[in-house]
């Protein structure tokens, strides 16, 4: 069948409301954002950017859009990626940090590389570049 997914950030866990606000109503624009650097990626972060929806939206996302390998030599198992979330909400620099094979390696970089736009992380009230961690997990057909 498919797998669980789990979310882990590099950044701090905060705790973020599951709305359907547009991601521009959530980026809050301050006067310190001029004088921030555009190109210093965060770790932590007063807001964790998220995936449309919440976890839940993501695990819904990941068990729509997977293509699972025929055979996994691996067997079961996880693939952990980490990528940038750009202010904008795109995601950048996706890399396999933990692999499990070739080929649930490739996907699960084309899964996240598919994801649509994340809501930003925010520090001091701006959004700001933010570099994450997700666990993939694979299990094979029984």
């Amino acid at each position: 069948m498919i797998m669980c997914v789990g979310l882990q950030c590099s950044a701090q866990k905060s705790k973020v409301a599951n709305d359907s606000s547009t991601l521009n109503s959530q980026i809050i624009e301050t006067d310190n954002s001029r004088d921030r650097d555009p190109f210093k990626v965060y770790t932590s972060v007063d807001r964790t950017p998220k995936f449309p929806g919440g976890t839940a939206a993501f695990d819904e996302y990941v068990k729509s859009n997977i293509k699972l390998p025929r055979k996994p030599k691996a067997g079961s198992g996880s693939v952990t990626v980490s990528f940038i979330v750009e202010l904008d909400g795109s995601l950048r620099n996706v890399k396999v940090v933990k692999g499990l094979s070739t080929k649930c390696d490739s996907e699960a970089v084309r899964l996240i590389k598919s994801s649509p736009k994340w809501f930003p992380g925010i520090q001091n009230g701006a959004p700001v570049r933010t570099i994450l961690s997700i666990p993939i997990y694979f299990k094979p057909e029984n």
